[in-house]
């Protein structure tokens, strides 16, 4: 296997970090936005399970963003 410089493995590190954060977006985007938006716009009334399922929705999009800074943390100077 070739051996990586460091500028190399910072770049690898950070395209990690953005795909684990834009997971988390899109968790977010999909659980959270899109009900708030039907309820907001009259078309849903919700339920307990969509409020359980926003709400966890929630936290994994911030579990996902926190392992992301986590991922950057590993960065070299």
């Amino acid at each position: 296997m070739v051996e990586l410089n460091k500028a190399a493995r910072n770049e690898r590190r950070k395209l990690t970090a953005t795909f684990i954060n834009g997971l988390g977006i899109a968790i977010l985007a999909i659980g959270f936005f899109t009900p708030a938006f039907q309820f907001f716009g009259g078309l849903a009334n919700p339920n307990l399970s969509q409020l359980v399922i926003v709400v966890v929705c929630i936290l994994l999009a911030f579990a996902l963003h926190l392992l992301a800074r986590y991922q950057l943390r590993g960065i070299e100077e």
